[in-house]
């Protein structure tokens, strides 16, 4: 799978994360949260520039969290 494959069920989580880590919130339930690592695609190694075509790598199981704040 794909990054953009995940975006149809989860959104971006705010915080400190980069290219190829990141937390993700289910669309329907933000208490619903994911931890991702990805592999960037082609070589490009650039760890703030994320590229939809990155490939997921791991995903852990779903966990319940509060929503974080501002």
């Amino acid at each position: 799978m794909r990054r953009r494959d995940l975006l149809s069920e989860f959104i971006i989580e705010g915080g400190l994360s980069n290219r190829l880590q990141r937390t993700y919130v289910h669309v329907e339930c933000p208490y619903i949260k994911v931890n991702v690592r990805f592999k960037a695609i082609s070589g490009d190694h650039n760890v703030m520039e994320e590229n939809a075509d990155d490939l997921i790598e791991s995903i852990s199981q779903p966990y319940l969290a509060w929503e974080r704040d501002g």
